[in-house]
């Protein structure tokens, strides 16, 4: 339970400032004040509309949606302490009523207020029914009905008490005092057993599983191979797990009712992670089968991200690029998606996650380049090891700028990021480490990005999305020409999203033989 007071080095309770929170679709790792906040966080406000907002935040567009405090209500910017309320019963009290001794109240600070706030998203407004744009409105009715049911025999502890209430899994639970984890192991799946089955006339197929010659299986875990013998003869048995049945809307509702044993592994902000059972009974012994990600609340991103869309294989000619992803390239970096990359690069921000940086290779900064966590990396587990590395100098925007001079520069940043990064992290050899670029990238300073081989390829490291650094130094050797002829020379071919500017405005009007639209 907490109580909210003014802080101590307040003079009363009046003369705490104002401020305006800004509930952002991304984890930052920083806690505390900001005092640059304005050089890389300048939301606009919407002409046509005074609730909606734009901001740009490391590269990426976000879209805000003002929400107020309902009247008769206001918000409280609080921070913990040590310090807890007095008793309201005395330990004579206890003992002769035989009860069980009050929780402490302990005591928040109250450093602000604010009468509204504002929520955030990627690309698109969240939606008014979004939980933090709707929920204010909906805790404050839950609180007050839980305050009525109540019914506290004596008016202090009414005052005393403050109802924290959290959602979890789709249940509503009270929490008292300091939150407690929702998350716990999952247990360890039993050893594999012996295979038999009568369909497969396999009498005897034992799993050879020791550690000089295990199963194999991919990475995601959906196909197997077992190493037996059937009749004294060896053989192998590949199993691979069928797809789903989504034909019908009961074949997804059969599949939700199968589910059963289900175990948390965790939570991030709206991401959560769950192993389960299917066509097993509650409670039983068998391993999970079943490994769920749930996305809540989700935002129209992630709906159009993990829905079903058009991709198109592009090729971009020399021609092409020259007169119009070039001057594309230029129009975004003018729009201050890169200050957040400057800010790392110059020292201003972020400098507690710089694992490395280096200077060139003769000698200057200019040359250089740092390597920093990438976001989607959880900073621990070596087999999903991802890293970044920005470059210094500010001429490449993309490989498009690589040219045959580059060459001596693109060795040295290759040699000097498979070393370091094999001694930061000495679980790793450089034959584990994969390193490629992005085209189209994200942002248009260039950058490489340095995996575990083991990563499981998704879109990002597609064919049409991630180029090998390595292969880019060969192209860029076997290319004819001298020391100015690069990669801007020839033709790329990756592929698009049709909801993508590049799709939209160039090479969706070049297929219908249209001019590309100007930028």
């Amino acid at each position: 339970m907490f109580a909210i007071q003014p802080a101590q080095n307040s003079s009363n309770e009046t003369s705490t400032d104002k401020f305006t929170p800004n509930i952002l679709p991304c984890r930052i790792h920083h806690d505390g004040p900001v005092d640059t906040l304005g050089r890389y966080w300048t939301p606009t406000t919407d002409e046509k509309d005074q609730n909606l907002q734009t901001a740009y935040f490391r590269g990426r567009k976000l879209r805000g949606r003002r929400v107020a405090i309902p009247e008769g209500y206001e918000g409280v910017i609080a921070t913990p302490t040590d310090r807890t309320m007095p008793a309201t019963r005395t330990s004579a009290d206890v003992e002769v009523e035989e009860v069980t001794p009050e929780e402490p109240v302990k005591i928040l600070e109250k450093q602000g207020t604010f009468d509204e706030y504002v929520v955030w998203g990627h690309e698109f407004v969240p939606a008014a029914d979004e939980t933090f744009v709707k929920g204010v409105e909906e805790w404050i009715k839950l609180a007050e009905v839980r305050i009525h049911i109540d019914k506290p025999d004596r008016p202090q502890d009414s005052a005393a008490r403050t109802n924290i209430w959290g959602l979890a899994g789709g249940a509503h639970l009270e929490i008292r005092g300091e939150q407690t984890p929702q998350t716990r192991q999952a247990t360890q799946p039993p050893a594999s057993q012996p295979l038999h089955h009568p369909s497969l006339h396999i009498q005897t197929m034992t799993t050879l599983s020791n550690s000089t010659n295990p199963t194999p299986k991919d990475q995601s875990g959906r196909r197997i191979a077992i190493l037996g013998t059937i009749d004294n003869q060896q053989g192998i048995l590949i199993a691979e797990r069928a797809a789903f049945a989504t034909e019908t809307p009961a074949a997804l509702q059969a599949f939700h009712a199968a589910i059963t044993d289900v175990n948390n592994l965790g939570d991030n902000d709206i991401y959560r992670w769950y192993l389960a059972s299917s066509h097993s009974a509650p409670g039983s012994q068998q391993p999970p089968d079943l490994k769920i990600n749930l996305i809540w609340p989700c935002t129209e991103s992630h709906i159009k991200k993990y829905s079903e869309q058009v991709v198109r294989m592009v090729t971009e000619t020399p021609e092409i690029y020259r007169d119009s992803i070039r001057p594309y390239m230029s129009a975004k970096r003018e729009e201050g998606r890169l200050n957040w990359v400057f800010n790392i690069l110059e020292g201003r921000t972020e400098q507690e996650d710089v694992i490395l940086r280096e200077k060139g290779p003769d000698g200057t900064e200019e040359g250089g380049f740092l390597v920093l966590p990438d976001l989607n990396w959880d900073r621990k587990t070596m087999g999903s090891l991802h890293l970044l590395a920005l470059v210094m100098r500010r001429d490449i925007w993309s490989l498009r700028d690589l040219k045959k001079k580059h060459i001596p520069w693109l060795k040295y940043l290759r040699e000097r990021l498979l070393e370091e990064t094999v001694r930061v992290y000495p679980q790793l050899e450089t034959d584990q480490l994969k390193l490629y670029v992005h085209y189209q990238p994200t942002y248009y300073h260039f950058h490489v990005h340095v995996v575990n081989v083991m990563l499981e390829a998704g879109a990002t490291q597609a064919t049409g999305k991630a180029f090998g650094l390595e292969n880019i130094i060969s192209q860029l050797e076997t290319l004819d020409g001298d020391e100015e002829a690069g990669m801007a020379d020839v033709s790329l071919t990756y592929f698009l999203g049709e909801a993508s500017e590049l799709w939209s405005n160039v090479f969706g009007p070049l297929k219908r033989g249209e001019k590309p639209l100007p930028n």
